[in-house]
């Protein structure tokens, strides 16, 4: 009968140099995950960008609101006017030229009335835009008021506290880091691979002679028939010019990322202080704005009783109302433009205000 010959074995080999190490062989995974989280925070980026248009498309919903309601006042104001002329007029206590001119004020408004719907109309088609709500068109007949009212609190802020904030949670900042990160494990792979390849290759087999299940079990055992070999296998390129150019590579663009951080990090940095600066601009703008409006208002009264006195021309009346009407809408868009602020503020430190619940500051003055 013909003896049974069965071989079993196993082949290791371990890298020494090249390829060696758990950081090398998990290289791949770790700059995978390092690209993962970018595009997470790229996604969290595009949504705080998406949240602050929409904030700011609803402030200039706001102010075409409260210009279409300051023309409608402006419009009614003058037909009063017109009406109030026409009497005076009708018991010989004022000529009648002055019914031309309190009537062309009247075409005047009714312009200015028309110019402030079709503003609504772009407004609210705006903010609908950046909503991308498939209920309404943009053509719609739907009219979106603005219910949230305005935050008309000034802040003091903690400047270097913010800039701290900002440098820590921006997530541009957070993705450079990202980058970086990878880049120096990219770098420490590369590094690796410009080593040689030095193998420590051993195998082991067992030979089972025997026709019979229990020759076969009792060989492997006792060693009889045991093989193995230890072997070092070893390789060094004449030339490694091209692993050492893509270290080179790796090491220019970590350096280059690494200045464009220091770049982003005064820009951070600059684009706060710009915004604290915007901040207390526009709310000195809403005191300046709210001081002409009751200038204007109180001057307005004045030329008008003047003119029931006979010292004053229709026109010059017309004249401190359109005035009146002009200071009410910078007042109203100063107000906008604080909100605004506030919204660029909480952008520059990387959220937004109310969704991030970020605390500013205590509220210690308000507009009254």
């Amino acid at each position: 009968m013909a003896e049974l010959l069965n071989f079993k074995g196993d082949f290791q080999s371990q890298p020494l140099l090249r390829n060696a190490g758990i950081d090398v062989n998990v290289a791949g995974i770790r700059i995978a995950r390092y690209q993962q989280n970018i595009v997470d925070l790229k996604t969290r980026l595009q949504s705080i960008r998406v949240l602050a248009a929409v904030d700011k498309a609803y402030w200039a919903l706001y102010v075409a609101w409260e210009e279409l309601e300051i023309q409608h006042q402006q419009y009614k104001i003058a037909k009063q006017n017109l009406a109030m002329v026409q009497r005076r007029v009708k018991e010989g206590l004022t000529a009648a030229i002055e019914i031309n001119r309190a009537k062309m004020g009247v075409v005047e408004r009714m312009a200015s009335l028309i110019v402030a719907k079709t503003k609504l109309k772009m407004a609210q088609r705006k903010l609908m835009l950046l909503l991308n709500d498939e209920r309404y068109d943009l053509d719609t007949s739907v009219v979106f008021n603005t219910t949230t009212p305005p935050t008309l609190l000034r802040f003091d802020f903690e400047r270097n506290t913010l800039v701290e904030k900002a440098l820590s949670g921006r997530l541009e900042l957070l993705e450079m880091e990202l980058k970086l990160a990878a880049d120096a494990t990219k770098i420490d792979y590369l590094e690796n691979q410009t080593l040689p390849l030095f193998m420590l290759d051993y195998s082991y087999g067992t030979q089972a002679r025997g026709d019979g299940f229990d020759n076969a079990f009792s060989n492997s055992f006792n060693g009889q028939y045991d093989n193995w070999a230890l072997g070092l296998k070893m390789e060094i390129p004449l030339t490694n010019e091209l692993r050492r150019s893509r270290l080179s590579r790796a090491v220019q663009q970590r350096l280059q990322r690494l200045a464009t951080r220091d770049l982003k990090i005064l820009t951070v940095r600059r684009e706060i202080y710009d915004a604290l600066d915007q901040v207390a601009q526009n709310w000195q703008l809403i005191i300046a704005n709210r001081q002409n409006v009751i200038l204007a208002g109180v001057n307005y009264t004045a030329e008008l009783k003047q003119f029931n006195e006979g010292l004053r021309n229709m026109t010059e009346v017309l004249m401190t109302l359109t005035k009146l009407g002009q200071a009410q809408i910078k007042e109203v868009k100063a107000i906008a433009a604080y909100q605004v602020a506030l919204i660029d503020l909480a952008y520059a430190t990387g959220t937004l205000l109310g969704y991030g619940r970020v605390d500013l500051a205590q509220s210690v003055e308000e507009v009254r």
